[in-house]
């Protein structure tokens, strides 16, 4: 469970021992209070050197947003490092999980060679993910260019097992979004953690995810939007007490030897075959163009209630899906649709749309209780005429076991409107990331960029996923085909004893709310 990403998934253990809670009543704390000073994203940078690169290809319609898709793991980091380089007056970067692996250290490391330069970096972290990583923190805040704030921090930095016991309401709800954006220029929004799982670098894990990569008028709107996140009360500044001069120059060498290491790796040789000019220049390089609007819940969200869904971002969601009339592809590695978001799907095949969903099989998921929250709508979604594929592990990988992490899980988080409007983000189809956390996207009208990802999708149905269907009778059974090989199976295909009686085990504990 050390691998799952999901904010807050390892949460379920704390639901399923609440009961733990009457012995620490003690532990219960409030949010960190903390005066800081507000600072704004930088508005004027039309003469950064990003400028000259962005600005010809938004000649013509200015107010039309470009977005290039970035699919490829590897890419995605190697267009974040580019956009870094080109930095001169900011960076904004914000997600939930920023790992202290060879990916993670090497950002680290650029984003401090921008700051050396000169530019102004801010890093906003969710406070969940940060265990044992105080110490780093502060020595690279100590930097006079460089700071970093955490959001709806612990405030016991050891036992935060104990307090999120004491605390288990407010500490259980997390920032998801994921976005940085270079000198007000350039954003690229998505799925993404900071982690080599994430960027194809992990020989254990490798998630399937996507992000866009975007310039143009939205752009202010994802700094905007990290401005009210930034200056929220619900975030503290990192302290760095006790870190020296001396101190930080030995860190910096430190971190200087594993960069020069990653350059020199295999991986990091990939990445020089990438630039952020060729992006631009390349005529293979496909931007779409259309409106856009940037989707995001409110910081005050972790401290609302729940079930106001009214003030929440899902509102435009649903307002998106009520002008529905053809078609919806669902691609979510986390699919929990519940009782209510069943019948509204439900409603839509009765008026005649087609509805695909694409998320994980139980083999392939890295979080087993999620997969058991969800199996639970396959039957009603597929007796209705929804259609349902499971992705399946890479071929040739040992099937994962209990809690583990397979070898390859979906992890993007995309739908597809009537073959016209696009949303990329943070944000799965499931309560967790409807009621209890704050999730980010890009909602975009772009017919060719739906055109290319339900061209991209279908071509990898067969391939990559497992057909769902339902056998005829009274006790209809679900059946899990393979489209290239002809095979089908009546229980759940690659997956491990284990991970089924995990999955049962979890279907009995009230949980879903939690996941």
């Amino acid at each position: 469970m050390d691998r799952v990403e999901h904010t807050g998934r390892r949460n379920v253990w704390f639901t399923a021992l609440l009961v733990l809670t009457l012995f620490a009543g003690g532990c219960a704390t409030h949010l960190p209070q903390q005066e800081k000073r507000s600072t704004y994203y930088y508005q004027h940078t039309g003469d950064a050197a990003l400028a000259r690169i962005v600005n010809p290809l938004l000649d013509g319609q200015p107010s039309l947003t470009r977005v290039l898709p970035l699919i490829d793991g590897l890419e995605a980091y190697a267009a974040r490092l580019a956009a870094i380089d080109q930095a001169q007056y900011s960076i904004d970067l914000q997600t939930y999980i920023f790992r202290k692996d060879k990916t993670g250290r090497y950002l680290v490391w650029s984003l401090l060679r921008a700051a050396e330069r000169g530019v102004r970096v801010r890093i906003l972290l969710d406070d969940f993910s940060t265990r044992g990583i105080d110490r780093h923190l502060a020595m690279l805040s100590h930097h006079p260019n460089i700071h970093i704030r955490l959001f709806n921090p612990f405030e016991n930095r050891i036992f935060r097992g104990l307090e999120m016991l004491g605390s288990f309401s407010r500490l259980n709800r997390r920032m998801h979004n994921k976005s940085m954006t270079v000198d007000n220029l350039l954003s690229i929004v998505g799925g993404r953690n900071v982690g080599d799982e994430y960027f194809k670098a992990d020989n254990g894990l490798s998630f399937s995810d996507v992000d866009l990569m975007t310039i143009g008028p939205v752009v202010s709107d994802v700094s905007k939007q990290f401005d009210k996140y930034w200056n929220s009360e619900i975030t503290v500044e990192i302290q760095n007490p006790d870190i020296d001069l001396e101190s930080s120059s030995r860190a910096r060498l430190r971190l200087e030897a594993l960069a020069l290491k990653m350059q020199r790796s295999r991986y990091g040789i990939q990445m020089k075959d990438y630039s952020l000019s060729a992006y631009f220049e390349d005529p293979d390089s496909v931007w779409y163009r259309g409106d856009a609007r940037l989707l995001f819940d409110e910081p005050d969200k972790v401290l609302s209630d729940p079930d106001d869904l009214s003030r929440y971002m899902i509102k435009d969601v649903r307002s998106a899906f009520d002008r529905v009339k053809h078609s919806v592809l669902f691609i979510s590695p986390y699919f929990i649709p519940g009782p209510e978001g069943t019948e509204r799907i439900v409603e839509l095949v009765s008026r005649g749309v087609e509805v695909v969903v694409v998320t994980n099989s139980l083999a392939a998921t890295d979080v087993v209780a999620v997969h058991s929250g969800y199996s639970r709508y396959r039957s009603p979604l597929l007796s209705a005429g929804v259609k349902i594929h499971e992705v399946r592990v890479n071929p040739g990988s040992k099937p994962a076991q209990w809690f583990a992490s397979s070898r390859a899980s979906l992890h993007a988080k995309t739908f597809v409107l009537d073959h016209r409007w696009v949303f990329v983000g943070s944000s799965n189809f499931d309560p967790r990331s409807i009621r209890l956390n704050t999730e980010m996207g890009l909602l975009i009208d772009s017919p060719s960029l739906a055109r290319a990802i339900n061209t991209r999708v279908t071509q990898q149905l067969q391939e990559k996923t497992y057909r769902l269907s339902l056998t005829a009778g009274d006790k209809a059974r679900i059946l899990w085909h393979d489209d290239v090989s002809g095979e089908s199976w009546s229980s759940e295909p690659d997956a491990s004893i284990f991970r089924k009686i995990g999955a049962a085990f979890w279907r009995l504990l009230p949980v879903e709310d939690q996941l």
